[in-house]
């Protein structure tokens, strides 16, 4: 079988997996006591943002991009089901709450909500500091101010390599602008903010709100 089409295959599996899940919290946290009934569309219980076919050409590309799939970390919780998604790719999955429960971190099987801002260092250094290895990012914001901080921290602590950085939201706007990880892209693949041109690839797929991605080597 060809890398092309095992990694078809493969992502395939994923997006199937996904969408047979049928979590069952007994009114606990965790997982969701939801299954996934829409793509594309807005994030209610039963609904994920992305779209089918612009996630199964994101993974297929990951895939074929040889990234390690120990562990993912995932800046914003929404309504859980994206951590159920990537972990049916990942063998571990990270998620960022931005919601104070009293307890800093949640742990279930693969799954682990740590409660805290990405827009504070020094939660985030703690956070990195107890997940070790990890091979992805997902950003999933859409404001610039909760874009920066959380890449570059994650990004430069990122040791299980090939890995990837993912955007999510490219092709949504906010109250009628162009929203801020769009922004945030142009000025990364300018230079603009660093001073280093970044190689961000795009899924051309629109049936969702849109992802690019960066590898990191």
């Amino acid at each position: 079988m060809s890398g092309a089409s095992s990694a078809d295959t493969i992502a395939a599996g994923v997006i199937h997996s996904f969408e047979s899940c049928r979590p069952n919290n007994n009114d606990q946290f965790w997982p969701p006591n939801a299954a996934l009934k829409h793509w594309g569309r807005r994030v209610n219980a039963k609904s994920i943002h992305y779209g089918r076919r612009e996630s199964l050409a994101l993974i297929t590309e990951i895939i074929e991009s040889g990234v390690s799939r120990e562990q993912v970390v995932i800046s914003s919780f929404r309504n859980g089901l994206p951590s159920i998604l990537w972990g049916q790719l990942f063998a571990k999955v990270t998620t960022i709450y931005n919601q104070d429960s009293g307890v800093p971190f949640t742990t279930a099987g693969k799954y682990t909500i740590a409660f805290g801002d990405v827009t504070n260092t020094r939660f985030m250094y703690q956070l990195i500091e107890r997940m070790g290895r990890y091979s992805a990012v997902i950003l999933d914001d859409l404001y610039y101010a909760a874009l920066i901080s959380p890449y570059y921290l994650l990004k430069r602590a990122m040791s299980a390599k090939p890995g990837v950085v993912i955007f999510v939201n490219t092709r949504r706007a906010v109250n009628g602008s162009i929203a801020g990880v769009q922004r945030f892209l142009h000025d990364l693949r300018s230079g603009e903010l660093d001073g280093m041109s970044h190689e961000i690839r795009d899924i051309t797929l629109s049936d969702g709100v849109g992802f690019s991605y960066e590898l990191i080597l």
